[in-house]
């Protein structure tokens, strides 16, 4: 094995921000012609099967480590060129990105959004969705003013819809979703 970790040491690397990379795909070809020599008749280079395949990247992995290579990382345009592009073994492994710290947004309640007109009742609108809103729900059910332009925009195109249609549609997905 001491022969494979030197071959691999020789291997050539990349340079990218001051850290080293050895190509996965090397190293990964490297062990596997190591261990599985062209010609050996209990092993074919091109009939390796799964045990096969996991012996080469274990041995792969247990050499890249020893020789302090830490951690797989791929590197894509800009950092390296395009055809450079690939998993490469690093030897520093990759800062831990911090969480984005939880943000609640507050923004207007339902009255003031009803006031503002963003939200419509569907119960009091002059479409015909009160009738509609009771077959599906005992509580008030609001609409976007985003979803009521829609329902227009339908209403008002070449194929045969009417509120009551669009509506019954979407408070039926409404209920299947917030049913226990």
């Amino acid at each position: 094995m001491e022969k494979l970790k030197n071959h691999i040491a020789a291997l050539p690397t990349i340079k990218v921000g001051g850290e080293t990379y050895l190509s996965y795909q090397a190293v990964t070809n490297a062990v596997a012609a190591f261990l599985y020599p062209e010609g050996a008749p209990t092993h074919p280079t091109d009939q390796i099967d799964e045990a096969g395949y996991q012996r080469i990247l274990e041995t792969a992995d247990s050499l890249c480590h020893e020789l302090g290579y830490v951690e797989i990382v791929k590197l894509t345009p800009p950092e390296v060129p395009l055809n450079q592009m690939g998993l490469y073994w690093s030897t520093a492994p990759q800062p831990i990105p911090e969480p984005d710290p939880v943000v609640i947004h507050v923004g207007p309640g339902r009255v003031e959004m009803m006031q503002d007109g963003l939200l419509l009742d569907a119960r009091l609108s002059q479409l015909g969705l009160d009738e509609v809103t009771r077959q599906h729900f005992k509580i008030p059910v609001t609409a976007s003013d985003g979803v009521i332009d829609l329902m227009h925009r339908a209403v008002a195109s070449d194929w045969p819809n009417d509120y009551k249609g669009i509506w019954h549609d979407c408070v039926r997905q409404a209920a299947h979703v917030t049913a226990p």
